[in-house]
């Protein structure tokens, strides 16, 4: 007789048990184990309540999304996650040191260029990293203007107005 015909055949309970553990003691070991581990981690806790007010929960989860609010927030929250993935790798460590370098300068006791009068912003202007700064500035103020402006109905483009 095979032990899947004594696990059938036997009307003693712990026969049945004993016979269906012979040959399996290292699987149900390693799964002691991990119920052990799942136990002091609290996920087994954790698998209870969440099945104690899965009715609960499930009412909560669908009112929650009924709601305009929840709808808009996923809505943003998929928004930003776009535009995070559009962003170049390589561009957004240049502007991590970039802003480690303000950062530094903003904090260092002494400026490197002071400006007392307007000669000494006349020669500011005319240094080639202050210009280009500059120059930098004004066209992102330009393209978000022209961003706005459309954004409200205007046709107007950033070469429409160069």
């Amino acid at each position: 007789m095979s032990n899947l015909e004594n696990e059938m055949v036997s009307p003693d309970p712990l026969e049945r048990l004993i016979t269906m553990v012979i040959g399996r003691e290292t699987t149900i070991e390693n799964t002691l184990q991990l119920l052990d581990a799942a136990d002091q981690k609290g996920l087994i806790k954790m698998a209870g309540y969440l099945f104690h007010d899965m009715d609960e929960l499930a009412e909560a989860g669908v009112g929650m999304l009924a709601k305009p609010e929840t709808l808009r927030m996923m809505a943003t929250g998929s928004k930003w996650l776009s535009l995070i993935k559009s962003f170049d790798p390589e561009m957004l460590g240049s502007l991590v040191q970039t802003v480690s370098q303000v950062a530094g300068e903003w904090e260092s006791a002494e400026p490197t260029i002071e400006v007392r009068g307007a000669w000494d912003l006349v020669k500011a202007l005319r240094d080639p990293d202050v210009s280009y700064l500059i120059s930098k500035v004004f066209s992102v103020m330009k393209t978000v203007g022209a961003s706005m402006r459309e954004g409200e109905g205007g046709k107007s483009s950033v070469s429409d107005r160069q």
